[in-house]
């Protein structure tokens, strides 16, 4: 796979044709990890979202954990860059509630290491822990049994050749 999409908030910055993502250290989604405090007021609200913080942490590291143990070279999850084929664009634009006005869709030109996999074995409520091992035995060893849900774990240097364009409504 030497081009694949990657749909992104646009945040502070705004992608152009050409431009190298920068991506070192924790990606964006493990890094609130270490710099977000999570208020616990005692809410409802706010006490789901605790809860929904420590099950996604704990998952995590437990794919972590799996992924050193399988294979250390493979792409791992809290530092990667998660990319998607033309396939299942739209599957992943829906999932991360894409909007024109504060999304992006890049199409990149890729040099490093890409790792396909199933994002079925992540997703999902809460379980015991064992299972969420046996989830990751599976999501390491490439099992797919959804192929709407494939993602692709990168790392390496990401150029983008193409910024998707979308209408409003």
């Amino acid at each position: 796979m030497n081009r694949l999409y990657h749909v992104r908030e646009i945040g502070n910055k705004k992608y152009s044709v050409g431009d190298q993502l920068e991506f070192s250290g924790y990606n964006n989604f493990f890094k609130d990890y270490d710099t977000k405090d999570i208020p616990l007021v005692n809410t409802k609200k706010t006490i789901f979202q605790g809860l929904t913080y420590y099950w996604h942490f704990a998952r995590e590291t437990i794919f972590e954990e799996v992924r050193k143990n399988i294979d250390p070279n493979l792409p791992s999850r809290q530092r990667c860059l998660w990319l998607t084929d033309i396939r299942n664009l739209d599957y992943w634009m829906h999932t991360k509630d894409f909007h024109p006005e504060t999304h992006q869709v890049l199409l990149l030109n890729l040099d490093g290491n890409a790792f396909k996999c199933d994002a079925t074995f992540v997703e999902g409520n809460p379980k015991k822990l064992n299972d969420v091992r046996e989830d990751a035995k599976n999501y390491w060893n490439q099992e797919i049994v959804n192929e709407k849900r494939v993602e692709y774990l990168y790392e390496g240097r990401a150029t983008v050749e193409e910024v998707l364009s979308f209408k409003n409504g």
